[in-house]
């Protein structure tokens, strides 16, 4: 049996460049993986299944099977597995709980099989299925651009302990499509704050943890 963990993150910077030719909005972020995380077991199996310990996790809500079926097509494989998951973080918070699972789904299956595909064709797989799934290929501390398919790691942070406060809100569909959806061009910045995060994290400046943002703070008060 492999087991795999699959972390939550948090955006430490979230900023909006603008809108794009193909409806995506260009983004900089810089993306911290955190040590609270859902954990994913595979065995082989005749046929791919799936179970959780979250009754409220229903399968055809869930990245993981389109993660499966995706690597399955992409690697030639027609073998299945059990995948089981045991779920901690939180649905609809925003700490990209599925964009995560469907990494470990595309990192187990690829050592379960034994196919060794190359970094490369696992990261194209992973940005088939969201924007949000290439980082947690890598993990750590990135830099996140583009729509969010584009990952340049970075020095790893100081050690932290972090306070997640997740209030109770309601189950909203496309809820992340929908938060988008309100962005104006008010909302939209040059990078300058996700710039000197980095230039402070690169070059030990103590001060650049306080340098920190996210765009959907001012939306969510009236997005609830």
């Amino acid at each position: 049996m492999l087991k795999i963990d699959a972390p939550c993150k948090i955006n430490l910077t979230l900023e909006i460049l603008g809108r794009r030719s193909d409806g995506y909005h260009e983004i900089q972020s810089i993306i911290q993986a955190l040590k609270f995380s859902d954990t994913l077991t595979f065995e082989p199996a005749g046929e791919m299944s799936y179970i959780c310990d979250n009754p409220g996790w229903v399968a055809e809500k869930s990245l993981v099977p389109r993660a499966a079926g995706l690597f399955r097509q992409h690697a030639g494989i027609s073998s299945g597995a059990l995948i089981a998951i045991t779920k901690r973080i939180p649905f609809s918070s925003g700490l990209g709980g599925e964009s995560s699972a469907a990494a470990a789904v595309i990192a187990g299956l690829d050592r379960l099989f034994e196919t060794g595909l190359p970094p490369g064709e696992l990261h194209m797989i992973a940005e088939k299925i969201g924007s949000d799934v290439p980082f947690f290929l890598t993990g750590g501390t990135a830099l996140v651009s583009g729509r969010g398919e584009k990952v340049s790691p970075l020095p790893p942070l100081p050690h932290y302990q972090v306070v997640l406060l997740l209030p109770e809100q309601p189950d909203m569909k496309s809820k992340t499509a929908r938060m988008f959806s309100l962005l104006t061009t008010a909302n939209f910045t040059d990078g300058t704050i996700t710039d000197d995060f980095i230039a402070g994290l690169t070059l030990g400046n103590p001060d650049y943890h306080c340098r920190t943002c996210n765009v959907f703070e001012g939306i969510a008060e009236h997005f609830f």
